[in-house]
């Protein structure tokens, strides 16, 4: 009970010392009671960062090598979902390459933190997990990377081939391709 009050405290004197949001030990009411007073510019009263979720911006899609429209953002609470301002947050691209436009951001005075992913140059699935320090929760943010436009087109098959008059030829292949090496899709391939 002591060992409660003091850290109630002491993270009161220290948030109202350094002039900024107050975070204070909160269990929802459950712990111990105790008092102390303190003065400072702080104006919201918060408990520890206790949970990470997705805001927006999952399941987003583009093209290789683009930038997805909207910016992946989560929300870090408090045990009793209140949002916290001032934790840091990290985004790490865990598949499909690509980059981040920050990898450390701290939380808004909404709880808030984002980044923009950049996909990488290979088709399919780009993916970016998102966590705090001394928060179990994690988050995994889905992206699909699409091939860009056709950039290549390589022969895959009938060629070279050599025919009697009447033959049937075998098959003419082309792989087509984006400026990634990506197979495209749907695009008209024309034989003269």
């Amino acid at each position: 009970m002591r060992l409660i009050r003091t850290a109630l405290v002491l993270a009161f004197v220290m948030a109202a010392a350094c002039g900024t949001d107050t975070y204070v030990a909160d269990d929802g009411g459950n712990s111990g009671s105790g008092s102390g007073s303190g003065s400072g510019s702080g104006s919201n009263t918060v408990g520890l960062p206790a949970h990470i979720a997705a805001a927006s911006g999952d399941h987003q899609s583009g093209t290789v090598a683009g930038s997805l429209a909207s910016a992946f953002v989560v929300t870090v609470t408090d045990a009793l979902s209140r949002p916290v301002p001032g934790v840091e947050v990290s985004f790490a691209v865990a598949t499909g390459g690509g980059s981040l436009s920050a990898a450390h951001v701290s939380t808004d005075p909404q709880g808030h933190a984002s980044a923009t992913l950049t996909l990488g140059t290979a088709a399919g699935t780009n993916t970016v997990d998102v966590s705090a320090a001394g928060i179990t929760d994690q988050v995994v943010f889905t992206a699909t990377a699409a091939a860009a436009a056709p950039a290549a087109l390589t022969i895959v098959s009938g060629d070279p081939q050599t025919l009697a008059a009447g033959d049937t030829s075998q098959p003419l292949a082309v792989f087509v391709a984006d400026a990634f090496g990506n197979a495209v899709g749907g695009a008209t391939v024309t034989y003269a």
